[in-house]
C-alpha cells in the first residue's frame, strides 16, 4: 500500500510540473466575461463617460459646488453616460448580433 502512495504521489508531482511547465511556455489568453464587459461601450458609451469624467474633474478641481453651472453639467453629463449604459445593458443581445 505505501508504495502505491509513493507512486500516486510522484505521478501527481510529474503532472504538476508539466502543467507549470505549459503555463509558462505556451502563450494562451483566458476569455473573462463579466459585468463590467458592455458590448456597445465604444460606439455609444465611451464619448459619454469621457465628457462625464472630464465634467466631474472640473468639478473637483473647483470645489465640489453644490449648485450652479459645474454642478448642472456633471451631473447633467453623468444622467447621459448612466441611459447610454442602460440602453447598452437593455440591448445586449441585439449588439452581439450586430458584431
Amino acid at each position: 500500500m505505501e508504495q502505491f502512495a509513493a507512486l500516486d504521489s510522484f505521478y501527481n508531482d510529474i503532472i504538476s510540473c508539466l502543467r507549470k511547465a505549459c503555463d509558462l511556455c505556451i502563450p494562451h489568453k483566458r476569455s473573462i466575461t463579466n459585468q463590467f464587459n458592455v458590448p456597445g461601450w465604444n460606439t455609444f458609451v465611451k464619448e459619454k463617460h469621457d465628457d462625464a469624467r472630464q465634467a466631474y474633474l472640473f468639478w473637483l478641481e473647483n470645489g465640489k459646488p453644490r449648485f450652479g453651472v459645474l454642478f448642472d453639467d456633471m451631473r447633467k453629463s453623468l444622467a447621459k453616460l448612466k441611459l447610454a449604459l442602460r440602453y447598452c445593458r437593455e440591448h445586449v443581445d441585439e449588439m452581439k448580433a450586430d458584431a
